[in-house]
């Protein structure tokens, strides 16, 4: 009788055993599957992306590295360096990182390939690329080639972002033109400190350097940021990458299209992100938010709609958690604009209103570039620039040229200074540095030069023949 029941059990178990080897067959099968298709996607999204993704290489003057800022010998040497770029119209409008073509003298920038056979087989070629402008802080500038129908990679929906979405980052790392490589979003908002002026997508997408200023991109092939920086460890790359936000992007692009420059208001105070720890100290209602650091000397502190201290928790009715949700905000707005805030003051709430004013003068950002070139004085081997003196400070007149760096490797036959001031040449006053290049080139060589010039304050007659 037992017989039976054991021939049922190992039918039983016979049967369970195929169903499991099915099941694992199918597991396996599935997994193939699913890596197929995710290889499928990103020939497909290379194949469309590769194209809008260019290389960019700019050269201009810096100052060298090992220099101090405040020492009376700065240099300024010739530097190339490389980045990357993204089209964003048909027109030809490119999205790269500010820092990568701040400053720089030409820019030059190299369509992508049509096809991977055409990035092995040719030799990029080059075409000049115009700074049309940007916004320092948020590390975006816009550039601009000649060109129509080009290849584009548009905005991504910056709502649709989500932690553990596989990108793809394209670019330029080390040179190596075409690249591409892939990974997840790590954060869809990243703050790197407390007072940072933005948030940032992190990602664990391999990045190095020439890979600032391309693009980040979601699997439909729509731009998520602009890769800026990433974390490396004594040269060593942690897997730790950062890219403006597509959103962020957008808008400044949008901006300079639209007016040349991005157009913001200022809150006229200082401010500071506010920490766990800064909270317990000072005993405030939230571990998060905004803190006025200080307020203007023009006003009793009684009369000023802000004083230090403030925590603002609304600006414009909406929460305000960060520095960055503040940065945002005043972009938004414009000088003179009357914004409702809601203060925590003295462990009160207070309303109250304020008038933006426009961003301090430091601020503001410089692209276009006026390039170092037109501050070059290349017979004199300095750079230079207009200097107005106020009435009753010391010195011979109360215009001149002032020196502000020394180029390497100029065969000048004078000795000029950092802060040395050129007031006139063989007699002939100068205001500005166009003036006295056009002076010095009247001379031929051999002439006898003569500069009055002030020294530590003191003034004298440097001499030379002209080279």
């Amino acid at each position: 009788m037992k017989r039976p029941a054991f021939c049922a059990l190992s039918i039983l178990a016979m049967i369970s055993l195929f169903a499991g080897q099915q099941a694992s067959s199918q597991t396996r099968v599935s997994q193939v599957s699913g890596w197929q298709s995710l290889q499928d996607d990103l020939e497909t999204l290379s194949a469309k992306a590769a194209s809008a993704v260019v290389h960019i290489e700019i050269s201009g003057y810096g100052r060298m590295g090992d220099d101090d800022p405040d020492a009376k010998t700065q240099t300024l040497a010739k530097e190339h360096g490389s980045g990357s770029g993204v089209i964003i119209s048909p027109d030809g409008y490119i999205l790269t990182a500010y820092h990568v073509v701040e400053g720089a003298r030409r820019v030059r920038v190299a369509l992508g390939p049509q096809s991977p056979l055409h990035a092995i087989s040719s030799q990029p070629k080059f075409q000049n690329a115009e700074v049309i402008g940007g916004l320092r802080d948020a590390d975006v500038a816009i550039l601009k080639i000649a060109g129509h129908d080009l290849p584009t990679i548009p905005f991504s929906d910056p709502a649709t972002l989500r932690q553990g979405q596989i990108v793809a980052a394209f670019g330029s790392p080390e040179g190596l033109t075409n690249s591409l490589s892939t990974g997840v979003v790590s954060s869809v908002s990243r703050q790197i400190e407390s007072d940072d002026f933005m948030t940032y997508v992190q990602t664990d997408a391999s990045q190095a350097p020439g890979s600032s200023g391309g693009p980040l991109l979601n699997m439909d092939g729509k731009l998520v940021g602009i890769v800026v920086f990433s974390i490396t460890d004594r040269g060593k790359h942690e897997g730790l990458g950062f890219a403006v936000p597509s959103a962020m992007a957008q808008f400044v692009y949008e901006q300079v299209r639209q007016s040349g420059s991005v157009k913001r208001a200022s809150l006229g105070y200082d401010v500071q992100g506010v920490t766990p720890l800064l909270a317990s100290a000072l005993g405030l209602p939230r571990e998060n938010g905004v803190i006025v650091d200080s307020a203007s000397a023009d006003a009793p502190s009684d009369k000023q709609p802000l004083q230090s201290g403030d925590v603002i928790l609304q600006f414009d009715g909406a929460d305000l958690l960060s520095v960055p949700d503040l940065n945002w905000a005043l972009l938004h707005k414009k000088p003179g604009d009357r914004v409702k805030v809601e203060l925590w003051r003295k462990s009160k709430n207070v309303a109250s209103e304020i008038v933006l004013a426009s961003p301090p003068p430091e601020d503001a950002d410089p692209l276009p570039p006026t390039g170092v070139e037109q501050n070059l004085v290349p017979k004199l081997g300095v750079a230079a620039s207009v200097i107005r003196k106020e009435p009753g400070v010391s010195g011979t007149v109360a215009q001149g040229v002032v020196v502000t760096a020394r180029l390497r490797g100029s065969d000048s036959p004078i000795d000029l200074a950092v802060g040395d001031v050129i007031h006139s040449v063989n007699t002939v006053s100068v205001t500005s540095v166009q003036q006295l290049r056009d002076v010095l080139d009247r001379f031929k060589t051999g002439d006898a030069v003569a500069l009055e010039i002030e020294h530590n304050g003191k003034p004298m007659f440097l001499a030379f023949e002209m080279e």
